[in-house]
């Protein structure tokens, strides 16, 4: 952001109540061998615990486009797109 001298931006928060499914979710992304069905289960309860953040509803749209890429099931897109 500085390299452009954008204003400085606040973090983005994540609720108590909601971080365990969030970090559930980004786990389940990140690991090797990926289940972006988990994942996607969990960030959905994220945003449900926490609905006013958008890192949920951002882990959720980043699983459904890996899982899109890794299967190439136009389901997983359409899912994201509405995420």
């Amino acid at each position: 952001a500085s390299a452009f001298h954008l204003p400085r931006q606040s973090p983005e928060k994540l609720s108590e109540a909601a971080y365990r499914d969030y970090a559930e979710g980004m786990s389940r992304l990140r690991s090797r061998a990926a289940d972006y069905a988990e994942a996607t289960a969990a960030f959905e309860r994220a945003i449900a615990a926490d609905p006013e953040s958008a890192l949920p509803r951002a882990g959720l749209a980043e699983a459904c486009y890996n899982a899109f890429l890794s299967t190439s099931d136009p389901q997983w897109l359409q899912r994201g797109r509405e995420a």
